[in-house]
């Protein structure tokens, strides 16, 4: 039986031996085990945070390749509705349809953007803040149509139109020029390979 003496005397010197290597045993199995166990959980960790980045990152570039080519979709229906109102041939033109902005919204949510370094973030800011504009103006351009179908006549509505389809056309370079600066942010890994021609 172990004594444990408060007086003058330690209470490892009252150990026997075996008990004293048997006490030496535990805290350097408790310790080792703490170590091991935080450094497990910091690699676990690092893991969990590379997978998520590598997830939204990959949404990301879903989501840009995808507004890339949108983008020069949306230009050219404009181009041809443009064309068309200036050669009297003019139809409707179906609604062109919005930027996506849900990995964005996702990206902006998780913890990659305390990461992703200041001019990325600039980048994707900027990019995405000409998309929301975009988006707005698009909006704004079949309220337009709408409303001002029944108040001009045929000629000043088709030129109230086509101007409207000039200005969206230049907005629409400059989102298309952000975008393209989001991809080259993007890590190669992630990145989508498309090929459509310029518009």
């Amino acid at each position: 039986m172990i004594v444990w003496q408060v007086t003058n005397s330690t209470v490892i010197s009252s150990l026997s031996p075996d008990a004293f290597y048997a006490l030496v045993g535990a805290i350097v199995g408790a310790v080792l085990g703490f170590v091991f166990f935080v450094v497990y959980d910091e690699l676990k960790h690092r893991r969990l945070n590379e997978v998520e980045r590598t997830r939204v990152l990959g949404l990301l570039a879903v989501e840009v390749t995808e507004n890339i080519i949108r983008g020069r979709n949306i230009t050219q229906v404009l181009r041809q509705e443009i064309d068309n109102i200036s050669s009297g041939s003019f139809g409707f033109m179906a609604s062109p349809p919005h930027f996506s902005v849900d990995g964005w919204t996702i990206a902006k949510g998780s913890s990659l953007l305390k990461h992703a370094g200041i001019r990325n973030l600039q980048r994707w800011i900027s990019a995405y803040t000409n998309v929301a504009m975009a988006n707005a103006n698009l909006e704004s351009r079949e309220l337009v149509k709408a409303t001002l179908t029944t108040t001009l006549d045929r000629q000043n509505y088709l030129r109230n139109i086509s101007n409207y389809d000039r200005t969206i056309v230049e907005d629409l370079d400059v989102v298309l020029r952000r975008l393209q600066e989001v991809v080259g942010t993007l890590p190669p890994e992630v990145r989508i390979p498309f090929t459509t021609t310029e518009p």
